[in-house]
């Protein structure tokens, strides 16, 4: 039977527990340590920071340009065939930022669980909100093809602009090359407990 795979599961894969000796009532303090393999970053530090920066603005921008089509008052905000779709979107970018946010204080070297979240967050969730705002777009259309709707045409192009800055927010998180680095933690925390060993007899 396959192993469910929860947040919890995802911790205790990725760390494991040492004890040391600590100045309190007991004696000791458990802490934990990341033994799993290091998930880098691939870039010179400051070209890294450079990507950072301009997709903080992709993002900003992404936000701004969102809220500036579907705040117009417009009778294609208005019909369920715009507003829904545009909703959802706003759903995904929510996600997408709080991924934002974990990517621009990341530093090249990051956990394996750390690496996945952000990666997840910036390339599922942008890609889900351009497809959500094109189909919102195809549904504008449509409804001004068929008469149902007479105005509000000019919300399109911000849509439009929308869902290609989405789709350039997962490219470029996409783009940036990683590697995966040998973590000796595990060993260093061995070899501790084997000296300790010998110390003691």
């Amino acid at each position: 039977m396959k192993k469910k795979i929860t947040l919890r599961s995802r911790f205790e894969d990725n760390y494991t527990t040492v004890t040391e000796p600590a100045d309190n009532k007991k004696g000791y303090v458990i802490r934990y340590v990341y033994y799993a393999p290091w998930y880098v970053w691939q870039v010179p530090e400051g070209e890294f920071r450079k990507k950072k920066q301009l997709l903080a603005a992709l993002e900003f921008f992404g936000v701004v340009l969102f809220l500036a089509a579907v705040l117009l008052r417009s009778p294609l905000n208005s019909t369920p065939w715009v507003v829904l779709p545009t909703a959802l979107a706003f759903c995904a970018q929510l996600m997408e930022l709080s991924g934002m946010v974990d990517f621009l204080s990341a530093k090249p070297r990051t956990t394996q669980i750390r690496y996945e979240d952000i990666q997840r967050r910036l390339v599922f969730y942008p890609t889900i909100r351009a497809v959500l705002l094109l189909i919102a777009v195809l549904a504008a259309v449509g409804l001004l093809a068929s008469g149902a709707v007479t105005e509000g045409v000019w919300i399109l192009p911000g849509l439009v602009l929308c869902a290609a800055l989405a789709w350039q927010v997962q490219s470029m998180i996409r783009g940036i090359p990683m590697r995966i680095e040998d973590n000796d933690a595990m060993a260093k925390i061995v070899a501790k407990e084997k000296q300790d060993a010998e110390v003691s007899q």
